[in-house]
Formats: C-alpha cells, sequence, structure tokens
C-alpha cells in the first residue's frame, strides 16, 4: 500500500470501504474486523506517514440515524 500510494502521489484518499450487511458482518466477524478495522487502520498509518490526507466516511449503519445534524 505504501509503495502504491508513494507512487501515485494523490493530494487525497477517500476511504469509503465498509462491511455494509449487518447480518452477513454479525456471521462473519473476522472479515469484517479485517475490512472495517484493520485495513483503515492500515491506511490511516501509511497515508499519515507520507503526508497524504485522508477522509473517511462512513454509512449510517454506525449510528442511530436519528440525530438531526453532522456527526463530527
Amino acid at each position: 500500500m505504501r509503495h502504491n500510494l508513494t507512487a501515485l502521489a494523490p493530494a487525497l484518499v477517500i476511504n469509503t470501504i465498509g462491511y455494509a450487511s449487518p447480518d452477513s458482518a454479525e456471521n462473519h466477524r473476522t472479515l469484517t474486523q479485517a475490512r472495517n478495522h484493520w485495513s483503515v487502520a492500515d491506511l490511516a498509518e501509511v497515508t499519515g506517514a507520507i503526508g497524504i490526507p485522508l477522509l473517511h466516511l462512513s454509512s449510517d449503519q454506525v449510528f442511530a440515524g436519528d440525530k438531526v445534524g453532522l456527526y463530527l
């Protein structure tokens, strides 16, 4: 990942990865952890180390979705 991001030299990385099926996520916890946690942690570490801003977008499945306004 570091090699590819260094070679591409993007101005910004936008991450939207996520295991979005709650029922499937419950049945595939290892895969869910890999996609939703470890891959994002690795991406954050690499982009931070080489100075590329990282924007992480998530679905409302993480939150109740009933808040008025932004989740910041």
